[in-house]
């Protein structure tokens, strides 16, 4: 039988609040046996007061993007159950289907932490314990996402881009969207509609005038340890892709000048924010499992590259053009000196991403000495030193951590 739902609508109407979802002829039509979600979310009983104590303006259906709204996304990702919110500086979608925690002790003593501030929110809340259905890994990720925003104006020291009222969203007119699929045929569905674009794991985008899309799927991991004998903490290792993805993001739009950071800024970046969910499954480069134990002990790593002089020098990394075939080491390298950079530098982030997160003219990506030159500059203005002053005072600094 067909179930009819009616679609939400802004908090702000208070009005009685239902799920959108497309009905299950639809879902059948692209493959039954998908897990369908529960209408009413468990923690906030679908209350648009509980909500708004969650920090979400709307909840179901509302605009997306490429005016398109959240429906009509949803139908041409096949039409399967998926949760749509707005929060403060994000528009999320998520497809995830309900996850069976594993007996991993990092990943429970995170969520502990997590479902405390979930609990300070809305007072009265009874934390999952065996497992996450869908509505609260919905409240978990618009949690993380915020938090991740939080972290990042103030370390880079952007209170006042962000309190923007006309470019609110570091420097975009509208929210950051944030697509976090179960199924690798939701990605591939979305891709091909509206970004013309083919990626089995994740993507990236954005456009003047618009915003920044991160968009994967969980699928490529959970395949990716499915025959591990001990069940693996995939929703960490998928935290960790997001956070990620995110700072990226937030670095490659930085003021809308949309892909001009250069690149060691924004991997390390990534993997600054992304190493502080669960360094055990932030991986240096391409996408592939940890081979050794110690793979995510960068700090002895890269400890190990200084004494041994083994490493690329800040001189080499500002000629890092787009594409630039980096191994592991140039990715712990990249993420130990932005690390210093944000922890210990002295010096002025702010005008040191907009001096850099520029288009050369004819909004070109630059030559190998155009961007040397330019970072260069822009070390000296920001930080008071060149290049060869800051990798003396990053070595001292990576010996002793």
């Amino acid at each position: 039988m067909t179930r009819h739902r009616k679609p939400l609508i802004a908090l702000a109407a208070l009005s009685a609040l239902c799920l959108f979802f497309a009905s299950s002829a639809i879902a059948q039509q692209q493959g039954g046996g998908m897990e369908e979600f529960e209408e009413i979310d468990p923690y906030t009983e679908n209350d648009p007061a509980k909500f708004a104590l969650l920090g979400y303006s709307q909840v179901g259906s509302f605009g997306w993007a490429y005016g398109e709204r959240t429906e009509n996304v949803q139908a041409t990702m096949g039409g399967l159950d998926f949760l749509w919110v707005e929060t403060e500086h994000f528009r999320i979608g998520s497809s995830l289907g309900t996850y069976k925690i594993p007996n991993d002790r990092e990943e429970k003593d995170k969520l502990k932490e997590e479902f405390k501030q979930l609990k300070k929110k809305l007072g009265r809340f009874k934390a999952p314990k065996k497992e996450l259905d869908p509505w609260i890994r919905l409240h978990l990720y618009a949690q993380r996402a915020e938090n991740l925003y939080a972290d990042y104006v103030k370390e880079f020291g952007l209170e006042a881009m962000a309190s923007d009222k006309e470019k609110p969203y570091l420097g975009h007119p509208k929210r950051f969207l944030l697509l976090i699929c179960e199924r690798k045929s939701e990605l591939g569905r979305y891709l091909r509609a509206y970004e013309k674009a083919e990626n089995e794991y994740s993507f990236t985008s954005g456009k003047v005038g618009e915003t920044m899309l991160f968009a994967l799927n969980n699928e490529v991991l959970a395949e990716a340890y499915k025959d591990q004998e001990v069940p693996q903490p995939i929703d960490s290792m998928l935290h960790t892709r997001v956070v990620a993805g995110l700072a990226r993001n937030f670095i490659n739009g930085h003021n809308e000048q949309l892909f001009n950071a250069p690149i060691w800024l924004s991997y390390g970046t990534g993997y600054h924010y992304a190493r502080k969910v669960d360094p055990r499954w932030v991986l240096g480069g391409p996408m592939a499992r940890p081979m050794t134990d110690d793979h995510h002990e960068w700090d002895e790593r890269v400890a190990k590259l200084v004494d041994n002089k083994f490493f690329a020098s800040m001189a080499d990394m500002f000629r890092w053009l787009p594409g630039a075939e980096l191994n592991e080491r140039d990715h712990m390298v990249m993420w130990s000196k932005v690390e210093f950079m944000i922890l210990d530098l002295e010096g002025d982030l702010t005008k040191f991403l907009n001096a850099v997160v520029v288009p050369f003219p004819g909004l070109t990506a630059g030559s190998e000495e155009e961007l040397e030159k330019r970072q260069a500059v822009a070390f000296a203005g920001s930080f008071d030193v060149d290049a060869a002053e800051f990798d003396e005072k990053w070595t001292e600094w990576a010996e002793d951590r």
